[in-house]
C-alpha cells in the first residue's frame, strides 16, 4: 500500500501527468485491480482524486455492512479535505480500504494458531472459541461470563422471561434493572430488548442466560454471523480467484494460492513443532513434496510460466495541473481536524470538587457543602 501511497503524491509533485516516469497502464500491472480517478475543471487543474486498490475492493464486498465516510480532515496545502472510506473487519477493528491486509493477516494467523482460554464451562463459549476470530472471542467471552449475573424470572412458560440484575460485580454503582426476552422455542430464537444482538451481531448476556434457564445449551448457527468468524474471507477470496482466473488476472490469483497455502503450512507448523519426532517426520516430508514440485515445474517450465502483464487502457495524454494553493495569512498551520457544527461554541462544564457531579455550582456552593454548615 505504500508503494501506492506513493505513486498518488508523485502525481501531484511532478507537476502534470506528462512529468511522470510512469503509465496508468504500469500501475494496473504493478498494483492489481488500482485504480485512480482525477475530476480536472476547464484549466486541467485537479479538483478531485479517487484511487482503490483490488484488496480494498475485495475487503468491501466481505465487510461493506458498516462503512464509514469522514471528510472532517483538511491535511495539505491545497486545503483538499481526504476522505477515507472506514469499516470494520471481522477481528473488530476499524479498517481503511484500500490499506487493510498487513494487520489483519497477522489477526488471522493469531486466531488460527492460538487458543484462548474461557471464563467459564459453558458450551456455548466453547463453541464460541471455535467459531469467532480471536478478538470477537473475547468480547463474547465476556458476554458469556456476565450471563451467570442476575436471575431468571417467568412470566409466560416457554415464552416470556425477565432476567434481574439486582447486582453486578463488574461495574461499581450498579442500578438494579430488568430486561425481557421473549422465546420462540421452534425456531430457536430468543429476543432481547436491550438489542444487544441487533446492533453487536453477538448474542446479549440475558438472552444467553434465558437459553441455559430453558435448556438451549449450544450456540445456534442463526446467532453466528459469517463476518465475526474465522472464515468471514475465505468464501470471497475463493470466489474472487475463480473470477480472476476467467479474466485472466494471473498475479492476482497467485497472491491469493501463495495465501492460502501459507495458512495451511502455519497448521502443520503447529502441528510438527509439538515434538522432535514429530519435527523430524514434517520436515522429511516437505523436503519430499519440495524437491517432487520443482521437478515437476523444471520438466514443463513453459506450462507453469506466467505473465504478470495485465490489461489496461491507455489513456490519452492530458496537461494535468497541480490544484490551487490554500491562501492564508501568516505562517501555515498544522493540519488539523475541522470541528463539527455539534463542537463548536461548546463550553466544557467543570465538575464540583466535592459532589464530584456536574451540576452548575462549585465546591462554594455544593449543597452538601452548605448543608453542613
Amino acid at each position: 500500500m505504500k508503494n501506492e501511497i506513493w505513486q498518488v503524491s508523485v502525481f501531484f509533485r511532478s507537476s502534470g501527468r506528462e512529468n511522470l516516469r510512469f503509465k496508468k497502464k504500469d500501475v494496473c500491472n504493478k498494483i492489481s485491480k488500482f485504480f485512480y480517478e482525477v475530476d480536472l475543471d476547464d484549466d486541467g487543474v485537479v479538483r478531485n482524486m479517487f484511487w482503490v486498490d483490488g484488496r480494498g475492493r475485495r475487503s468491501y464486498q466481505e465487510f461493506r455492512d458498516v462503512v464509514t465516510f469522514d471528510t472532517t480532515y483538511n491535511t495539505n496545502k491545497y486545503s483538499m479535505p481526504f476522505a477515507p472510506f472506514i469499516g470494520v473487519n471481522h477481528h473488530r477493528q476499524s479498517i481503511l480500504f484500500e490499506s487493510i491486509y498487513q494487520r489483519e493477516s497477522d489477526e488471522d494467523l493469531r486466531s488460527i494458531n492460538e487458543i484462548p482460554h474461557i471464563k467459564t464451562r459453558y458450551v456455548i463459549e466453547v463453541e464460541g472459541r471455535r467459531v469467532y476470530t480471536r478478538s470477537v472471542f473475547a468480547f463474547f467471552r465476556e458476554l458469556v461470563l456476565e450471563s451467570t449475573i442476575g436471575s431468571v424470572r417467568e412470566i409466560e412458560r416457554d415464552a416470556k422471561y425477565e432476567v434481574i440484575i439486582k447486582f453486578h460485580p463488574f461495574i461499581k454503582n450498579w442500578i438494579p434493572d430488568t430486561y425481557a426476552v421473549e422465546v420462540d422455542i421452534p425456531t430457536e430464537r430468543f429476543f432481547c430488548n436491550c438489542k444487544g444482538f441487533e446492533c453487536e451481531g453477538l448474542l446479549c448476556s440475558h438472552a444467553i442466560k434465558v437459553m441455559q434457564h430453558v435448556g438451549f445449551l449450544n450456540l445456534q448457527d442463526h446467532y453466528v454471523l459469517k463476518r465475526w468468524t474465522k472464515d468471514a474471507n475465505v468464501v470471497s477470496k475463493i470466489t474472487s480467484s475463480h473470477k480472476m482466473l476467467e479474466i485472466g488476472e494471473s498475479q492476482q490469483l497467485e497472491e491469493h494460492r501463495i495465501a492460502t497455502l501459507k495458512g495451511e503450512f502455519n497448521k502443520l507448523a503447529v502441528i510438527g513443532s509439538k515434538s522432535a519426532e514429530l519435527f523430524s517426520r514434517m520436515k522429511c516430508r516437505i523436503d519430499d513434496l519440495k524437491g517432487e514440485f520443482v521437478e515437476t515445474i523444471e520438466s514443463d517450465k513453459e506450462s507453469y510460466s506466467v505473465s504478470d502483464e495485465i490489461p489496461c487502457i491507455e489513456e490519452v495524454p492530458k496537461k494535468v495541473y497541480d490544484p490551487y494553493v490554500s491562501q492564508c495569512k501568516g505562517k501555515r498551520k498544522n493540519p488539523t481536524r475541522f470541528k463539527p457544527t455539534a463542537d463548536v461554541g461548546v463550553k466544557k462544564r467543570r465538575r464540583c470538587k466535592v459532589c464530584k457531579k456536574i451540576a452548575g455550582h462549585n465546591a462554594r456552593t455544593c449543597p452538601l457543602v452548605i448543608g453542613d454548615k
